[in-house]
């Protein structure tokens, strides 16, 4: 992978990992769906700097999009496409808590960070 490639990915994972750690740092402060927000934000940092190093283009150019191309690629873990699928939907609060928000977007950030190295 060239620098400049690297560069904009280590960006992409640095935003993410400060969204990631404002959502576990607020979780019993902030209300479930702004938990979630956070959640999806981070981890669509995360996925758009996966989306720059594996060149999969056809997952679209925005966060939900890129959350959305995980969910439906068939070539990763089952267990990465749930994760994303639960971070896409549209719920009612009570359906996807903050810590399950968190616990989904843990499991994405991991996948983007092993698919890295």
């Amino acid at each position: 992978m060239n620098k400049e490639i690297l560069n904009k990915v280590k960006v992409s994972f640095a935003q993410g990992e400060r969204e990631f750690q404002n959502a576990k740092q607020n979780l019993n402060v902030y209300y479930d769906g702004k938990i979630r927000t956070i959640a999806r934000r981070a981890v669509g940092f995360y996925v758009d700097g996966y989306v720059i190093f594996t060149n999969k283009k056809h997952y679209g150019n925005s966060f939900m999009n890129h959350l959305r191309g995980l969910e439906n690629d068939k070539t990763i873990p089952t267990e990465i496409n749930n994760s994303a699928s639960a971070l896409t939907m549209k719920m009612k609060n009570e359906e996807l808590t903050g810590k399950e928000a968190i616990k989904h977007a843990e499991i994405l950030i991991s996948f983007c960070k092993e698919e890295l190295n």
